[in-house]
């Protein structure tokens, strides 16, 4: 009686036991996965803050870019109201100046390069050899005709800077432009050319206005190979200024060619000369 009442006891015991170790297991799995889902909610927690975060940054950092484009925006207009302004009084003084020294001012959008070169081409145009020159008389004529001079384009051509007639003595941007510009369409047109420092003061006769070459000219022209001179002055009207320039030979001062032209005063233009 007592064997199969401890059996029984321990029947009891052990399914007790396995209850015991079920609710265990239970319990385990529960809390695991509630742990699982803990970690599940506080990674969406963290995604959420980093995403709130996030646009918080991404709002200010938008304010103030846009702050920083308003403010930029701002010295931008007001840059260019200075600059405005700057350039206003810059007109003002310039054409008080223009009016001081008797020159009125042209509003012509006018292009002096081109007109430049054009008086060029002309100079150019006469230095080409004539073919009648080898004849040395005119085909439609009895009397002598003097032959048209001529120069090579190997042999290079002296340049000196332009010069205000009445002033000869005093140097200008502008004088200095024109007779850079002359150069450089010789040199397109194939013709070798040597830019001095020299004004055309050296070679003009005191008051009179005319070109001849001195002995020194000269020597320095055979030293660089050069077979002729270019020389030119300018004269300051009211409202234009008007150009002269020669091509003159070194070896008999011969002027081979010869061109004159004028260009209006405009804004550009007057900076150059004063």
């Amino acid at each position: 009686m007592i064997r199969y009442f401890i059996i029984v006891v321990s029947l009891f015991i052990f399914c007790l036991l396995i209850g015991c170790a079920t609710d265990l297991e239970t319990q385990m799995r529960q809390r695991d996965k509630a742990r699982v889902e803990l970690e599940i909610a506080s990674t969406k927690l963290d995604r959420a803050k980093v995403k709130t975060e996030g646009e918080i940054i991404a709002t200010k950092l938008e304010n103030e870019l846009k702050a920083n484009n308003i403010k930029f925006e701002s010295e931008v207009k007001s840059i260019a109201h200075k600059a405005g302004i700057a350039a206003a009084q810059s007109d003002a003084d310039l054409y008080n100046l223009a009016k001081q020294r008797g020159v009125k001012l042209s509003n012509r959008n006018f292009n002096i390069t081109k007109a430049n070169y054009k008086a060029a081409d002309a100079l150019i145009g006469q230095l080409k050899k004539d073919i009648f020159s080898f004849l040395q008389i005119h085909p439609f004529s009895k009397s002598k005709h003097r032959s048209i001079s001529s120069i090579s384009r190997d042999a290079p051509i002296l340049v000196a800077n332009f010069v205000d007639l009445y002033n000869p003595s005093e140097s200008s941007m502008f004088g200095k432009v024109v007779s850079q510009q002359i150069a450089s369409r010789f040199n397109q047109k194939s013709h070798s050319t040597i830019e001095t420092k020299l004004n055309s003061q050296l070679f003009m006769k005191e008051g009179s206005g005319e070109f001849f070459l001195s002995q020194n000219i000269i020597q320095m022209s055979n030293q660089l190979s050069a077979q002729a001179v270019l020389v030119g002055t300018y004269t300051v009207a009211r409202s234009k200024i008007y150009i002269t320039m020669r091509v003159i030979n070194v070896s008999d001062n011969q002027v081979l060619a010869s061109h004159d032209y004028n260009v209006p005063i405009t804004r550009d233009v007057f900076k150059m000369l004063f």
